[in-house]
């Protein structure tokens, strides 16, 4: 996939620099110029690419201080595992900087690493870092030129550093199926009967993998990105000293990057054969190249889709704000493409947040990779960002009843307060039920608080209804005159007991028995507290029409002693 990739690239580029040809206006930028649209990478992974007419954003940081960096490229990874993860620029064509960072957007951007120049094997213009990774951590990778005139072609390993566990012995080859495997050459040696030349160079230092061809057809291997000078070489064959060599390869700065001393090779692969792949350090006297490195390989030709990824906080519904961040396993050809419940995909962003009202959706997600294979992903998520809306399903009309029932219902899960006649909202369940009302009018008003916290804000959903007095006694004559008509209950003032009430409670009896406060005098009682009814008149239980007055005598306290005069 490497070698593929970064022919496609190169020849978009090479398109690029015609058209710039005919017009300078039609510079094309790379697909990652900008953070927002940072190309996903896997660990570890190998990946080409250019900074060729990139730019440098409003807001973005300068990783070098007091620099003048050329245009940056952006890329990104979300580690799988836990550990140290090594980022490198080895076998780009420009003086690099490379800086790693956590965040999504440039005003929460922080700094994890970054470098200017590799010291090791030997000092190199390009970047190497290495941090601690953390799972399911993701992390944005920028590569920029260290001045205005860096521009060229770009490099980036990802790498995961190990020490030595690579096969040693042939007999121990490690089995690859192709992609990227890391390795180390750091303590191997030569065994009896291993060749040691391949063309003019001489090797030490070999681990040994088995690489059994899937097809027949082209196969492109190569250790670009390897911190040591390689040597490379294929064979067929059982045994050390039975080998046949197929292709080797020392050195290929044209697909690693001038300056550089890691091997390239092709060959033409017979299906079902498998190969034996020999990876050794440039030997010259006693002195052997060793270090880690990075094995490709490749058939040109991928016909397989990319896999994309939609992260986010899919595992809590409702969501009250839906904010997505797209991933790949390759180079797309292009944007991702969005489609939110049916609708027709239009192009979107890497960090992508839909229009969408509340409610259940359906996101589809696709990309085509640049050998045209369609990668899709599809995720459903349910959005509330509203108060809930509360409906009276029942309500009271105005009638002579003094109790009334309430139900009601909310269009989402809420739980609900009620306020009676205007007083203070308390908690409530349905159906309410009311007892005891008195005469008059009378208010029940409902409001939601739905699962995420949204509380329902007025105008809120009340019942209004009326509590009347019964109608007074009529008669229906008969036909004819008479009256021997229907005849209604009358309504009638019965006196309640109204003695040890204050006059503030007996007027609110007399009102609930149909009857109205008369005349209010006072007297001395020893036997009744002060302010309370001593007695009414009409005497308690007795009847009159609806209306009457009823007279009341208050109680002044006990009559004062009086005292005697000495003599």
């Amino acid at each position: 996939m490497y070698f593929v990739r970064r022919t496609i690239l190169c020849v978009a580029v090479l398109v690029g620099c015609l058209v710039a040809t005919a017009s300078p206006a039609a510079a094309v930028a790379p697909l990652n110029d900008n953070l927002a649209n940072a190309q996903p990478v896997s660990v570890p992974s190998t990946t080409a690419g250019t900074n060729a007419n990139a730019s440098r954003e409003t807001g973005e940081p300068i990783t070098i201080a007091n620099t003048s960096p050329s245009g940056s490229v952006w890329y990104r990874f979300v580690a799988t595992s836990t550990g140290k993860v090594s980022v490198t620029t080895i076998g780009s064509s420009f003086d690099t900087v490379l800086g790693v960072y956590v965040g999504t957007r440039y005003a929460n951007l922080a700094e994890i690493a970054h470098n200017d120049d590799t010291g090791y094997p030997s000092f190199s213009p390009q970047s190497s870092l290495t941090f601690t990774a953390y799972a399911g951590e993701g992390y944005l990778v920028r590569v920029e030129g260290f001045n205005a005139g860096a521009v060229g072609n770009v490099v980036l390993n990802v790498t995961v550093p190990t020490a030595f566990d690579s096969a040693d012995n042939f007999a121990a080859a490690t089995t690859v199926v192709g992609g990227v495997t890391q390795f180390s050459n750091v303590g191997a040696t030569i065994e009896a009967g291993e060749p040691i030349y391949a063309g003019g160079a001489t090797l030490g230092a070999s681990v040994w993998f088995n690489y059994v061809a899937p097809r027949t057809g082209p196969i492109t291997i190569d250790t670009c990105g390897s911190s040591f000078d390689t040597v490379l070489a294929v064979y067929t064959g059982s045994t050390p000293a039975g080998l046949t060599q197929v292709v080797y390869n020392d050195d290929n700065s044209a697909m690693c990057g001038l300056g550089h001393y890691q091997s390239s090779l092709s060959l033409s692969a017979t299906g079902g054969v498998t190969y034996r792949i020999q990876l050794g350090g440039f030997a010259s006297g006693p002195s052997v190249a060793t270090g880690s490195g990075v094995l490709h390989i490749d058939i040109p030709g991928d016909v397989t889709a990319p896999t994309i990824s939609v992260l986010g906080p899919l595992t809590t519904s409702p969501l009250t704000t839906a904010e997505f961040d797209l991933v790949t396993n390759e180079w797309l050809a292009g944007s991702f493409k969005c489609g939110l419940d049916g609708a027709t995909p239009v192009d979107c962003s890497s960090f992508y947040t839909p229009t969408a009202g509340d409610g259940s959706h359906v996101l589809v997600v696709s990309g085509v990779d640049l050998n045209g294979n369609a990668g899709q992903a599809q995720v459903s998520f349910t959005l509330d960002t509203t108060a809930p809306v509360t409906s009276l399903t029942v309500t009271p009309t105005s009638s002579t009843s003094t109790s009334a029932s309430i139900e009601f219902t909310a269009n989402e899960t809420a739980t609900f307060e009620c306020s009676v006649d205007s007083a203070a909202f308390a908690s409530c369940t349905s159906p309410l039920a009311l007892s005891g009302l008195a005469l008059g009018s009378h208010t029940v008003a409902v409001r939601a608080t739905d699962t995420l916290g949204h509380v329902e804000q007025a105008p809120y959903a009340t019942a209004a209804w009326d509590v009347q007095a019964p109608p007074s006694q009529t008669t229906t004559p008969a036909a004819g005159g008479g009256d021997t008509g229907t005849t209604a209950p009358a309504v009638m003032c019965k006196v309640p007991k109204l003695a040890g009430l204050t006059l503030a409670k007996a007027k609110k009896a007399l009102a609930a028995a149909h009857c109205k406060l008369g005349k209010v005098s006072y007297a001395f009682s020893a036997k009744v507290k002060k302010g309370k009814v001593v007695s009414s008149k009409p005497k308690a239980s007795s009847t009159a029409p609806a209306g009457s007055k009823v007279a009341l005598v208050i109680s002044k306290g006990p009559k004062p002693a009086k005292h005697r005069k000495r003599r």
